[in-house]
């Protein structure tokens, strides 16, 4: 059913994924005298906003891939276990775009100051709110189970 709780879940889940797209998530401040430049999902910018990198750009395809995912795991609600396998590929994306923007901040950062922005953590919240989905899944599938085993 779409109406429980794995849904509101999973909905808040693709919201913060959408959110992240939108954000920027890092600042790179030089150590020097100097402006800041920003990563966003999709480019690396100067501070006079200048594309430098689109090296950034996988992740915001992963991100992407990620909401398609947890969509799909939304409006497969009639069979429990598919829903449970997009859930569990949905958080291996998620933890692959977090390993993704350590190793992009690593190769951008150089000498400079990396500041973390707020849309870097939704990604962690994303994967937090996925697997309480899972969790909310297998409980119903194992309920359901147990009814079977009764009749």
């Amino acid at each position: 059913m779409i109406q429980r709780i794995q849904t509101v879940y999973l909905a808040l889940a693709v919201i913060l994924l959408v959110l992240c797209c939108c954000m920027p998530l890092a600042n790179f401040e030089p150590v020097g005298m100097g402006l800041s430049s920003t990563m966003y999902s999709l480019v690396y910018l100067s501070a006079d906003g200048a594309i430098q990198s689109y090296l950034p750009s996988v992740l915001f395809v992963i991100v992407v891939f990620t909401e398609l995912v947890t969509i799909t795991a939304i409006m497969g609600y009639n069979n429990r276990r598919r829903q449970m396998k997009t859930c569990s590929v949905a958080m291996i994306l998620n933890l692959l775009w977090i390993i993704g923007y350590v190793g992009i901040t690593y190769l951008l950062k150089g000498e400079d100051t990396l500041r973390p922005c707020f849309a870097t953590c939704l990604p962690l919240l994303a994967l937090i709110l996925t697997w309480l989905a899972r969790k909310a899944i297998k409980k119903d599938d194992d309920l359901v189970r147990s009814a079977d085993r009764i009749r």
